[in-house]
């Protein structure tokens, strides 16, 4: 859940740092998939399908509250390879080093 939260949070700063207001951000409902934002920070092929199938299978709510559907979400080792990509590449265009 810890990584998934920081890809939240990084998408997040960049919405933030294009102009979308707090209130849009809310209203997305934890949908960590944005094409632009996908586009913008170059992110691989396989890490934006894999934000993608996180958004649409709504695998954060399953963390919170269904953690007995463990096996339905995405592998760790994929979830951490997303978070760290996106983590890298939203420091680099916001200016801030990770």
């Amino acid at each position: 859940m810890c990584c998934l939260h920081s890809v939240e949070l990084c998408l997040n700063a960049y919405l933030r740092h294009k102009g979308v207001s707090a209130g849009q951000i809310r209203a997305r409902l934890h949908n960590v998939f944005d094409p632009e934002f996908a586009h913008d920070l170059r992110l691989r092929k396989k890490t934006a399908r894999h934000l993608l199938c996180v958004s649409t299978s709504r695998e954060y709510l399953m963390t919170r509250y269904a953690p007995e559907r463990l096996a339905d979400m995405s592998q760790m080792n994929r979830m951490t390879a997303t978070a760290e990509e996106v983590l890298k590449k939203t420091g680099k265009h916001l200016g801030i080093e990770a």
